[in-house]
Parts: C-alpha cells; structure tokens; sequence
C-alpha cells in the first residue's frame, strides 16, 4: 500500500515560523549522502511561501511481513531578492519484525538574488543512515547560482563548497573525518504540456585533497497531472560514493511511484 499526500499552498510569515518549528519537532535534525534541495512544485516566482508536505506508508502480510513509513516537507519562502528553504525527511521501514530502514535530514538554504541570471547561495545540512553505516553527517557551505528560463523549461546550475564533518556508527578507524567538498549541481525543468513535466537533478561532490573521493546523486521524476489536484508520480533515484563506509556498496538505486493531492 502506498499513499502519499502533498499539501501545497501560500501562507503569511507567521503560519510559516509555526509550522517550520512543529517540522522540527516531528523529524529528526540528522538520509542520503547528497540531499535534493530542487523541486518542481515549488517552483514559483511571485512573492510568499510555498509548502509541500508527502505522507507514505507501505507493508505486506504473508510469506513476508514488512511495514515502512516515510514523511518529508519542503517549505520555500520568496522575499523580496531573498528565498528562504526548508527540506525535511525521515524514513522507517521493518521486515519480518526486524528494522531495516532507519534515515533522516534536515536542510536548510538561503538564496539571494543578484539578478535575474544570478544568485549567491548559502546551506547548511545534518543527516543521519543507520543501514549506510552513518551516525552524523553535518556540513556548511556556499557558493553561486547561475539560472536561466525559457518557454517550457528551466535550468540551473550551482558551484561552490562546503565543509564537512563525518561520524561512522561501526568503524574501528577513522571513524570521524573533515574535509572540504566542491559543490556542483545541475538542474532542468521540461513541460511537454500542462499535464506531463520532467524534471532532472544532477549532484557531484568531489573531496578537493582528493577528486577520487567522490560522491554523485541523480534524480529523476515525471509527474503526470490526473485532474486539477491528483498528479502520479514517478522517481527515479541513483547515488553513488566512490569511498562508501566499510559495509555498504558504492551504488545505490531507489525508485517511487506515487498519488499526490495537491489543494
């Protein structure tokens, strides 16, 4: 079974501060490697805030018994030359009594205009992943944003770096790192119409004492709209870490479809 319910609507500052600290009381402040900070649905130009809050659970009874739950929210506030982002996420997930999901995150990233092409950016980030072997990943950053916009489409591409601090939850050596990262990012929005969009996020993160140290995330998602509020959901995701923690495979693929309500 799988159910996953998106809230996307204009408030005032207030009913933001409110609802981004009772987000924070609801995920943990610690999933994936990279985080895609990028969403189509919030998207938007005009002044004010924009939210997208997504429900799912799933589960199976018989030769097998699993059950998994997983919620995310995604706040983008427009002021002025400003815009302000929240992205939150935690999933669990269980099989045959035993746990085998257990990540989350909190991102946070503020942009500011310079003009219409460009921006400067500054984020800082905090995850955790039990099954990756990860007991806390934190990093700062910043960098420039380089935008631009077309009938249909959008493109956008990120340079810049972070600093990072990593914990291992089962590591006998180097259980704890720092280090600096680039920060590159590509991505496109395509509308083929009003009802079908594509949209693709690239990340590469590269150690700058060493370009084999690397880290890359794709992720890509159509979303086909079904009326004026139900749209159906497909993601695509592929992560990969040329130096993964002792344990856990370079590769990872992960994929989604979903029914989002949109009011």
């Amino acid at each position: 079974m799988l159910l996953n319910c998106t809230i996307f609507q204009k408030t005032d500052v207030s009913k933001c501060v409110k609802l981004g600290v009772m987000l924070l009381f609801l995920f943990p402040a610690q999933a994936l490697a990279i985080v895609n900070a990028e969403d189509t649905t919030l998207l938007m130009d005009e002044e004010g805030l924009a939210g997208k809050i997504a429900l799912s659970a799933n589960g199976d009874r018989g030769n097998v018994t699993t059950n998994g739950v997983e919620g995310s929210a995604l706040l983008r506030w427009n002021h002025g030359k400003d815009t302000e982002i929240l992205a939150l996420n935690y999933k669990y997930g269980q099989s045959r009594a035993v746990r085998n999901a257990n990540k989350s995150y909190i991102h946070l990233r503020h942009r500011h205009a310079l003009d219409e092409a460009w921006a400067l950016e500054a984020f800082g980030q905090a995850q955790q992943d039990e099954f990756a072997n990860l007991q806390l990943r934190t990093l700062l950053g910043g960098g420039v944003r380089w935008s631009q916009k077309r009938d249909g489409w959008r493109f956008h591409l990120g340079l810049g770096t972070f600093y990072e601090y990593e914990e291992l939850r089962k590591s006998v050596v180097h259980a704890k790192s720092y280090l600096w990262r680039a920060s590159t990012y590509m991505t496109a929005d395509y509308l083929f119409n009003e009802h079908t969009k594509l949209h693709e996020t690239i990340y590469v993160q590269p150690a700058w004492r060493s370009l084999a140290d690397l880290r890359i995330l794709n992720d890509t998602s159509l979303k086909v709209s079904l009326t004026d509020h139900l749209a159906l959901s497909l993601t695509l995701e592929v992560s990969y870490d040329s130096r993964p923690p002792v344990g856990t495979v370079k590769t990872n693929v992960s994929y989604q479809t979903g029914i989002e309500y949109h009011f």
